[in-house]
C-alpha cells in the first residue's frame, strides 16, 4: 500500500505569496514526464487536476521539481508513495492522487539552523542564498526566495 505525500497547490499563510499558486502538481509532471509509459498514465489525472490552470502556463515554462522536503524520519527508499492533493480545504476534503504510485528513489536528512546554514546527510551544504542552495530550492520547485520563505520556521529536521 502506498503512503500517501501532499503537495499544496498554494503557497501557505504566512509565506509571502500566500494563496497564489505552487504549480507543484505541473513541476511534478514535468519531471515524471520523461519516464516510458507515463504520458499515457498522467493523461487520466489531467482533467480532474488543471482545470484552474494559467491557460498561457505551459508545464515545458517550468522547472521540475525532483525531490520534495519533509519534517520528521517517516520514509525509507523504494517505498511505494502516492502523489496527493486536497480537493478543496485541506484536511476538510478527500484526497485526489495526481500521478500513479512511485518509490521512493532516495531519502537524506536535512536540517536547516536558525542561522540558515543547512547540512545534509550531517554535512554542511550552504546558507540560504548560497548557490548550493539555490540549486536545492529550484530542485523543490521554489525560488530562493520562495524556498526561504517556506522554510522560516527554524530549525527545521
Amino acid at each position: 500500500m502506498a503512503k500517501p505525500i501532499l503537495f499544496s497547490r498554494t503557497f501557505p499563510s504566512g509565506h509571502p505569496k500566500a494563496g497564489q499558486a505552487t504549480y507543484f502538481i505541473e513541476k511534478i509532471w514535468r519531471c515524471l514526464s520523461g519516464l516510458p509509459g507515463l504520458q499515457r498514465a498522467l493523461s487520466k489525472f489531467s482533467d480532474e487536476i488543471l482545470l484552474d490552470m494559467d491557460p498561457k502556463l505551459s508545464i515545458e515554462d517550468l522547472p521540475a521539481k525532483s525531490h520534495t522536503i519533509r519534517a520528521g524520519n517517516r520514509w525509507v527508499e523504494k517505498t511505494l508513495f502516492s502523489p496527493r492533493i486536497w480537493e478543496g480545504a485541506p484536511y476538510r476534503s478527500k484526497q485526489i492522487p495526481f500521478a500513479p504510485n512511485l518509490p521512493v528513489e532516495n531519502v537524506w536528512t536535512i536540517l536547516i539552523l536558525p542561522s540558515k546554514e543547512v547540512f545534509i546527510q550531517g554535512q554542511p551544504y550552504g546558507f540560504f542564498g548560497s548557490p548550493e542552495i539555490n540549486k536545492l530550492a529550484y530542485h523543490d520547485g521554489l525560488t530562493p526566495d520562495e524556498f526561504e520563505h517556506w522554510f522560516a520556521k527554524l530549525p527545521f529536521e
